[in-house]
């Protein structure tokens, strides 16, 4: 194990190869034990999913109990540890911000970058402890286990099966989070139910023009405590946060189509190209052209 920036670090692209292949990997662990707190990051994002017993998951400055079919989702580098007497975990390895994760149909495409987003940039204060209770765990059990075997065989049509099957489990987990309360966990105050209001709102209606007065009339906040109340809750201000969301958008919108700069820049919510250019680059260290080009 090394350490980057003070902070102890599993090296998973050396262990799984396949990450670097297919942007995907999993591994299970039966009868993990732990009895103390071993804070680490890794060098993907993680998903572990409890397949059996019970334990407290500490996900950055934050902790939790977790038990059978929840999904919690670790980003690059940020710091967990699972501590368990008894448990079976299986892990699932992404690399979002180099392989692109599969097109999935409406609304499950606008779920998903709030479940793993597309890039370290767009981490806050929100999706530090994504966690999803998966609604059908028997039959998640049974697709984590084909992937298992899928991921230990070298058959022919390997990498494309393994690409199938993260795409049905993402389609789980995007489904499970539309009917999960718990994705973001967050202090149930009055306040941060109004913030979390205009969060999804803003997620919903990414393409719209938005004005702070018309979202604080919403939830009949002044202009000035509504805003923060949402950079205290989320960690970024209400039109970063828009700016992220499109950016999200245009880049799956670069990865998945061959549409004209422009039209992804529509679509994604822009209403003005060279904004959207300026925009992007400062996020990203590309232009949307150079982007376009990692995955062609």
């Amino acid at each position: 194990m090394a350490r980057k920036n003070g902070v102890r670090y599993i090296n998973k692209k050396k262990s799984f190869p396949k990450i670097n292949e297919v942007g995907f990997a999993i591994e299970e662990f039966i009868g993990y034990r732990n009895d103390t707190p071993f804070l680490h990051g890794t060098d993907v994002v993680l998903l572990s999913y409890i397949k059996k017993g019970k334990g407290t998951h500490y996900m950055g400055s934050r902790s939790f109990e977790e038990t059978p079919g929840m999904i919690c989702v670790t980003h690059y580098g940020q710091q967990h540890s699972i501590v368990s007497e008894n448990m079976d975990i299986i892990n699932i390895y992404l690399q979002p911000d180099i392989h692109p994760l599969p097109h999935l149909p409406k609304p499950l495409h606008n779920v998903l970058p709030n479940i793993i987003p597309l890039h370290p940039n767009f981490y806050h204060k929100l999706n530090e402890a994504v966690r999803v209770k998966i609604m059908d765990k028997q039959k998640f059990d049974l697709l984590l286990d084909c992937a298992l075997k899928e991921h230990e065989s070298d058959g022919e049509g390997n990498v494309e099966a393994l690409r199938l099957y993260l795409k049905l489990i993402l389609i789980e987990c995007c489904r499970s989070a539309l009917n999960s309360f718990d994705a973001f966990p967050f202090d149930k105050r009055k306040e941060h139910f109004d913030a979390d209001r205009v969060r999804v709102y803003l997620d919903d209606n990414f393409k719209e023009n938005h004005s702070l007065d018309a979202l604080s009339s919403m939830v009949e906040l002044h202009p000035n405590y509504l805003c923060r109340v949402f950079k205290s809750f989320t960690g970024k201000s209400i039109f970063d946060y828009l700016a992220d969301r499109r950016l999200q958008v245009a880049m799956l919108l670069l990865r998945t189509t061959n549409n004209k700069i422009i039209h992804v820049s529509n679509e994604a919510g822009f209403n003005d190209l060279s904004s959207f250019n300026r925009k992007f680059k400062q996020k990203l260290k590309f232009s949307p052209s150079a982007y376009r080009k990692l995955f062609q």
